[in-house]
């Protein structure tokens, strides 16, 4: 059979593909903010790596380069900062000498800072991924670490999500895809993420209007190739 042409998509592309195809339930609404309409729409997704796009409706979904090719690394906040979270996050990225934060890794690297006497069964194990049993035990409170663990890192995730918004003005809003997410829904949903996304000095007022959505639907990067095929024939 001849294919006259194929289309490349990257995940985080995919996925930007299916944000206005997918129902109202497969969205987790942190924030309803007041969308612009035609605004540009964000898309930040944390997984095994940190992937971030935007677009602007009716337009391609554009991949922010820097970021699908090599990790995230941050970089210490500056020492007038008013937030207690980033002057906590300056020290745990300084500890952690560059390694990745936003992904699953980040788990255990901000644990290891945090407490780096306090160990669990999955670090012993050199094949096993620490970030279930963390994030299990921050979310039900057995291990306070890990609870502090939990809350940072999703401080964190926040923050870059607003630096985000800020630098494409997503006026049209913010989603959260990716596994990690999902997983850890409930913490997501308690306020941390957002405060940490709107605090942005004097932009916390721009910021406290854009909505945030997080993606429930893990298929969706499968149901943005297939509309983007669909789309591809119909031309």
């Amino acid at each position: 059979m001849s294919v006259p042409h194929v289309v490349l998509l990257n995940d985080l592309g995919a996925t930007g593909h299916s944000i206005e195809h997918l129902p109202p339930e497969d969205f987790c609404v942190l924030n309803p903010g007041k969308p612009e309409p035609g605004g540009t729409r964000a898309l930040i997704a944390a997984g095994t790596g940190l992937g971030q796009s935007f677009s602007r409706l009716g337009r391609r979904p554009l991949p922010r380069g820097a970021f699908r090719r090599r990790p995230l690394r941050l970089r210490p906040a500056p020492p007038s900062s008013k937030s207690n979270c980033c002057a906590s996050c300056a020290a745990a990225i300084r500890k952690s000498a560059g390694k990745l934060i936003l992904s699953g890794r980040g788990f255990r690297t901000i644990h290891e800072f945090l407490a780096p006497k306090v160990t669990h069964a999955s670090f012993e194990d050199p094949d096993a991924d620490p970030a279930p049993e963390i994030t299990r035990r921050g979310l039900d409170k057995s291990c306070r670490v890990c609870s502090d663990t939990l809350d940072l890192w999703t401080a964190i995730y926040g923050a870059e999500a607003g630096n985000l918004a800020l630098k494409v003005l997503a006026l049209g809003g913010v989603y959260v895809a990716g596994g990690i997410a999902v997983k850890i829904l409930e913490k997501m949903k308690d306020g941390t993420f957002f405060h940490a996304f709107k605090d942005k000095w004097k932009f916390e007022g721009l910021l406290s209007n854009i909505p945030v959505s997080i993606v429930l639907n893990e298929s969706a990067p499968l149901l943005g190739a297939a509309y983007e095929a669909l789309a591809a024939i119909d031309k």
